[in-house]
């Protein structure tokens, strides 16, 4: 869970999952449309948005696959190269090792540690290739999620905001020090107050679930398909 609230966080900063107001009733290409009498407004806090999309944890489970498979591959490398080290110390009888034998363990080591280095480059760069993939799917997923809650709900504009989720994290200073700094370098806006109504969240979390649903796991004592 703290690695799906660090994620999030990342999210909410870098904006990267902002919902903007769009047109949610069908119009000709290049016609406005009038503007209704009483427009209707609906916030969303995307932090709990992410946090209740049950896919949001599939896609961070994705990450952290890629997370366990780097590091368990650095570990048996690491496992190799202490070998290595033992090697160069005691030699291939045990009893101490020669000249040559610890100028073949120093090379195998600087070898070992090259392809740490290389682990670590690979895994930094197929990291960020899914998560930037993932980011672009959960945006396009909560923006059509948004759109059809909007539309079937009467909304007119809907605008999105980012706020932890305990009184402990939304009155902490970097927090605070966030929305009071933030808004003003990037020209946004951060409510101060609103009627609680407006906050639709947890009914565009439940919209989103069930237009895209997770796949059961399945159950830990059930016999496999076909068999009694």
């Amino acid at each position: 869970m703290k690695r799906s609230l660090v994620l999030l966080a990342g999210l909410a900063s870098l904006g990267l999952a902002a919902i903007v107001g769009s047109h949610l009733f069908a119009q000709q290409p290049g016609s406005a449309g009038p503007a209704p009498a009483s427009p209707k407004v609906g916030l969303i806090n995307m932090a709990a948005v992410l946090k209740g999309y049950n896919k949001f944890k599939i896609y961070n489970e994705g990450i952290e696959d890629i997370r366990r498979q780097y590091e368990d591959r650095e570990t048996k490398i690491k496992k190799t190269m202490l070998e290595w080290k033992d090697f160069g110390t005691k030699g291939q009888q045990g009893k101490g090792a020669s000249q040559a034998e610890r100028e073949q363990a120093e090379e195998n080591i600087r070898k070992c540690q090259r392809l740490i280095e290389d682990n670590t480059a690979d895994y930094n760069k197929v990291r960020q290739k899914k998560s930037d993939e993932q980011m672009v799917q959960m945006y396009r997923e909560i923006e059509e999620g948004v759109k059809r809650y909007a539309a079937a709900n009467g909304f007119h504009l809907m605008l999105h905001y980012s706020e932890p989720l305990t009184d402990a994290d939304k009155y902490s200073a970097p927090n605070v020090q966030r929305k009071l700094v933030g808004p003003g370098g990037s020209g946004g806006v951060c409510p101060t107050y609103f009627v609680g109504n407006m906050d639709v969240s947890n009914d565009v979390v439940n919209t989103l679930n069930a237009m895209y649903p997770v796949a059961a796991a399945p159950a830990a004592n059930a016999p496999p398909a076909g068999k009694d």
